[in-house]
């Protein structure tokens, strides 16, 4: 017997998903062999970024990418510069890796089942010359004086979304 079309488009549907994520990078924003976050996991990066200083977060760019997935999530794969460190037999997947607070972290391997509906990017800022005149550049990790946004970033985990995501 032949399922109906209600039942097709049903179970078609179901399988779709709309994520939101971030990611932190250089260049042009693309999520091809790359991984990123929801808001809470790039809260915690960048928390943690701001722990280890900003050699950590020399990354320019911080894009928020709305991201359709068709079909379910796979494990989690670490890309390092659009390379796989744990390459996955198989059909590649979306993998999905939970942290703690709520953070979620994922990878798009290329040829995955996902496509990009929407990107928009903001600039992470620089930070202060050390002993030289320039004061460096605002954005999301840098403040206009060009010091590590503490107040905004570690002020809570609620706050600190909203934060991030009043770039976008």
């Amino acid at each position: 017997m032949r399922p109906s079309a209600t039942r097709v488009a049903a179970r078609w549907l179901q399988a779709k998903k709309r994520l939101v994520v971030y990611r932190a990078h250089y260049g042009r924003p693309d999520l091809t062999d790359a991984n990123a976050a929801n808001l809470m996991g790039i809260v915690i990066f960048l928390q943690s970024a701001m722990d280890m200083g900003p050699v950590n977060t020399d990354a320019p760019y911080l894009s928020k990418f709305v991201v359709e997935i068709d079909g379910e999530f796979g494990p989690y794969q670490y890309f390092q510069r659009g390379r796989a460190d744990n390459p996955l037999p198989g059909p590649p997947q979306v993998g999905v890796k939970e942290k703690g607070r709520g953070g979620r972290w994922f990878s798009f391997p290329k040829g995955g089942p996902w496509r990009v509906s929407s990107v928009k990017t903001a600039p992470m800022g620089e930070g202060r010359t050390r002993g030289g005149p320039d004061p460096g550049k605002p954005g999301v990790l840098f403040n206009e004086a060009g010091y590590l946004r503490d107040s905004e970033l570690e002020s809570g985990d609620a706050e600190a979304m909203r934060w991030v995501e009043s770039f976008f």
